[in-house]
């Protein structure tokens, strides 16, 4: 990681509707332009169907209080005109993003899914063998003697 200090020549938030398979949701993003620096650093989210992303908001008030930043890049992405962010801090070293916000806000999707594929794999099984899963569990099958 890489990190790069700055004056603030520009901050702001942009909010666009977005569209994926027939579902429309919003995207906000905050850009930041250093002075004497070409790169245009950016983060982003999507945030359903508001319209304002609170958060993003309070940094680019707290960045345009203080007039300067410190950006944490990833070292290969130095060449990039709009290198991803991994952390983004006041001059003052007061943290404003962080990946790990990212990463927090997401962490109760993986054991849904999980459950989720558990109880599909489950159900499939059943749906295909179920004299076999009734045997498992000890009750008998009921035949149609005819």
């Amino acid at each position: 990681m890489i990190e790069i200090n700055g004056e603030i020549q520009n901050v702001n938030t942009f909010y666009t509707q977005v569209s994926s398979k027939g579902h429309k949701s919003v995207k906000s993003e905050l850009f930041l332009k250093l002075e004497k620096d070409k790169r245009t650093y950016k983060i982003f989210k999507n945030i359903e169907q508001s319209w304002s992303n609170e958060k993003y908001e309070l940094i680019k008030k707290r960045l345009k209080k203080s007039g300067k930043a410190k950006v944490r890049i990833k070292e290969n992405q130095q060449s990039k005109i709009e290198p991803e962010v991994f952390q983004l801090a006041t001059g003052e070293n007061d943290i404003l993003y962080d990946m790990d916000d990212v990463k927090s806000e997401l962490r109760f999707i993986f054991p849904f899914l999980l459950i989720m594929g558990v109880f599909g794999i489950g159900v499939y099984v059943n749906h295909k063998f179920p004299n076999r899963i009734k045997d498992l569990i000890g009750k008998k099958p009921t035949h149609n003697n005819v």
